[in-house]
Order: C-alpha cells, then sequence, then structure tokens
C-alpha cells in the first residue's frame, strides 16, 4: 500500500500491480473510516479556529474530501460485499472476477485523490482570490503546485 498525505489527510493508494484479497479489503475500508472522520475532525478544527461554518473556507477543503472519502466508502462498501462473487455475471471466474474488482478498487482510489486534489487547488485558488491584501491582485490565472514531502510513507 502507499500513503499519500493532502493537508494532513492520508490517502491509501493500492499500487497498480496490488492483488486485494477480502483480507486486504478490510483494511483499505478502515483505512478509509479512519480518512472520513479525519477531514471531518480536521474540517471542524480549521472551521472553529477561523469562526465560520466547515462548509465555508478555509474549512471547507475537509468537507469536499469528507464527501469523496464518503463516497469511495460507499463504492469500496459494495465491492467489498460481492468480492469473487461471479455471480454478478461480469465475469466468468471467481479469479477474474476478483481481478476486475481490483482494477475497479484502484480506479475508485484514483477518483478521489484526483477529487481531493482538485479541492485543495480550488479552495486555495478561492482564498488567494479572497486575500488580495495580502497576496497583491493577480492578472491571469492562478495554479497550484505539488511539492514533495520529505516524508516516505510507502510500505
Amino acid at each position: 500500500m502507499k500513503y499519500i498525505i493532502f493537508a494532513g489527510v492520508v490517502v491509501t493508494l493500492a499500487a497498480p500491480d496490488f492483488c486485494v484479497g477480502r483480507d486486504d479489503m478490510q483494511d483499505v475500508l478502515k483505512d478509509y473510516w479512519g480518512l472520513r472522520d479525519t477531514a471531518k475532525k480536521l474540517g471542524n478544527e480549521i472551521a472553529g479556529l477561523y469562526k465560520v461554518e466547515p462548509l465555508y473556507l478555509p474549512a471547507n477543503v475537509f468537507s469536499m474530501a469528507f464527501n469523496d472519502i464518503t463516497l469511495a466508502l460507499e463504492l469500496l462498501d459494495h465491492y467489498y460485499k460481492i468480492w469473487g462473487d461471479p455471480t454478478a455475471k461480469i465475469s466468468t471466474t471467481i479469479e477474474e472476477a476478483k481481478k476486475q474488482n481490483a482494477e475497479r478498487i484502484i480506479a475508485i482510489q484514483k477518483m478521489v485523490f484526483i477529487g481531493i486534489m482538485s479541492s485543495i487547488e480550488y479552495c486555495g485558488k478561492q482564498i488567494v482570490t479572497q486575500l488580495v491584501s495580502k497576496f497583491g491582485d493577480f492578472k491571469g490565472r492562478i495554479y497550484g503546485s505539488i511539492r514533495n514531502s520529505q516524508h516516505d510513507f510507502n510500505q
């Protein structure tokens, strides 16, 4: 498993060659429940610090992450329940069903990653445009960038 941090939220990504088993799925679901709780907690902490509702800047990035993670949990739970079940009529063998489910799980996690990164970029742009007094007036487009962290969370 690989762990990626954004804005204090760790997102678990399965490597493309990672063959997910039922026990691995339990671990992924457990991680996502923890991520969801963390996103809610951090959103509430930031909201309290800035005296805003969790749906407003700067806390709303965590509300957006919470929603992305909740959707992922719903989808991951579905695949956990049908794990290896060839009755889904999508595949002909249990092994083929497991492989296809693993690919879908990776796709779900990619969607979460992209969704959260988009939320971070969106909220960052909103903050910059609203705080002209601190950042100055911008002409043109504002772009977000990602910097490498000193931490290595890969297992």
